[in-house]
């Protein structure tokens, strides 16, 4: 059997064709992993901000509930010992009086 040059020179051309094919597309998966890994750090930081943000606006929501409550009781408080004086010193009546 008798090695033709032309043939021996397209199997070199297309077996080095072939390894630049498959180097290239090494070389692109790798990049695409970077590309991946960077989204996914942007990502991560992105979840953690806006869970710190969240937990933030849940302490500030209900710092805000125990104000309101504390101010809704002394106001209450404050009407019914007004009411306890009024009826005592006075013929006054209010509408829960009757």
């Amino acid at each position: 059997m008798q090695i033709n040059l032309k043939d021996a020179l397209e199997f070199a051309i297309l077996i080095t064709g072939v390894i630049a094919i498959v180097v290239r597309i090494t070389r692109l998966e790798a990049r695409i992993h970077e590309r991946i890994t960077a989204v996914d750090n942007r990502l991560q930081l992105t979840i953690t901000q806006y869970t710190g943000h969240k937990e933030m606006v849940e302490y500030r929501l209900h710092g805000l509930d125990e104000k309101i409550d504390h101010k809704f009781n002394r106001l209450h408080t404050g009407q019914k010992e007004i009411q306890g004086f009024l009826s005592r010193t006075t013929s006054f009546m209010t509408r829960e009086g009757n």
